[in-house]
């Protein structure tokens, strides 16, 4: 969902602030960058442009970015409304954050040689839409991700460990999730969001 949902973003301009991807993100391929990366990451080893960690003050003057990014990272974060402040900060006058955070998706941690990046929240999209707003963003769409068809598609991803076995799963959770949203719009993706991709514009 994640990477038809970035094939679709309009090219971005400018400076592109990724925080929290790491060195090479896979999703950098996916995105249309025409003006300059750079990337901000505690975790030294993924080699990112700039070592940082994301709850102090960022390395980065006020309004020096078009466009700040930051994906499958804000839930492993406890001081997520200072990260969403700085991401309004360092961004310039109309310039747009864009975010992906998972909903009903499983536990996940990461353990490093140096660093434990564990998980610590699941945000409404209510919630969301506050935090945004509190960090003083002027715009806020926060789109729903997934259905309860795709929610159980996932969760039997995990368990099955052939990608072979998981390909009829995936087609008949789709066909199912497709029938569904044909008798009761609007409700499966809503109740049942496996995440949230949130475009804020300052």
């Amino acid at each position: 969902m994640l990477n038809t949902r970035l094939s679709a973003e309009p090219a971005l301009s400018g400076i592109t602030l990724d925080l929290g991807g790491g060195g090479i993100p896979s999703y950098k391929n996916l995105l249309t960058i025409q003006g300059k990366f750079v990337n901000m990451d505690h975790i030294e080893e993924a080699h990112p442009t700039v070592v940082g960690n994301m709850e102090t003050t960022y390395q980065f003057a006020t309004a020096c970015a078009d466009t700040a990014i930051l994906f499958n990272t804000l839930e492993h974060i406890d001081g997520y409304q200072h990260v969403v402040d700085e991401m309004q900060r360092v961004l310039k006058p109309g310039g747009k954050a864009l975010v992906y955070v998972p909903f009903i998706f499983p536990v996940h941690t990461h353990q490093t040689e140096k660093f434990l990046v564990d998980d610590y929240f699941r945000y409404f999209k209510s919630t969301l839409d506050l935090v945004f707003s509190h960090a003083g963003f002027l715009k806020v769409d926060i789109q729903s991700m997934g259905g309860l068809f795709l929610v159980v598609a996932e969760f039997l991803g995990f368990r099955i460990p052939y990608r072979v076995l998981r390909i009829p799963i995936y087609s008949f959770c789709m066909l199912f999730e497709s029938l569904y949203r044909r008798r009761k719009p609007g409700i499966s993706v809503q109740r049942y969001p496996l995440a949230y991709f949130v475009v804020a514009w300052k």
